[in-house]
C-alpha cells in the first residue's frame, strides 16, 4: 500500500497545512477530515473524492487553498467524475473494499480505520505537487 497515503507520518510543513486558517473557515472547527466522515457516513456505495483545483489558486478568484478543495461523493466508476482535476484522496465506501474485515453495517468502523492509517503527508505532498 505504499505511495497510496497508507500510514500516520510525522507532522511536516506544506502549503496545505500552512493554510489551516483558509480550512477552517470553509470546513468549520471540526476541519476537513470531519467533512469528509459527514459525507462518506452520508450516502451509500461509492467513493468520496478530494479534488484540488489549481486554476483556483490565481489573482482573479478566491486565491485561497480553501477555494482549491472539492469534495465529492462519485456513485458510479463513469460519472461524477471532475475531469483533469488532481485526486488528493479517494474512500472506496463499496463493499468489496472492507468485507473481509467489516460487515456493511460496520462501515464506520472501516472509515474509523481509513483515518487511522491514513498518511495525510502523502496527501499534503499530493497538493503541494499541483502549484
Amino acid at each position: 500500500m505504499r505511495g497510496m497515503g497508507i500510514r500516520r507520518a510525522k507532522a511536516t510543513s506544506s502549503r496545505l497545512r500552512n493554510c489551516a486558517g483558509d480550512l477552517k473557515e470553509k470546513y468549520g472547527e471540526k476541519g476537513v477530515e470531519a467533512h469528509i466522515r459527514e459525507v462518506a457516513g452520508s450516502r451509500g456505495i461509492g467513493w468520496v473524492v478530494v479534488y484540488t483545483d489549481p486554476s483556483a489558486n490565481t489573482p482573479d478568484t478566491l486565491g485561497s487553498v480553501a477555494g482549491m478543495l472539492h469534495t465529492i461523493f462519485v456513485n458510479d466508476h463513469e460519472v461524477g467524475q471532475l475531469a483533469g482535476l488532481p485526486i488528493l484522496l479517494a474512500l472506496d465506501l463499496w463493499e468489496h473494499a472492507y468485507m473481509v474485515d467489516y460487515v456493511p453495517a460496520e462501515k464506520k468502523n472501516y472509515i474509523d480505520a481509513f483515518f487511522a492509517n491514513l498518511n495525510w503527508s502523502v496527501v499534503e505532498k499530493r497538493f503541494d505537487e499541483t502549484k
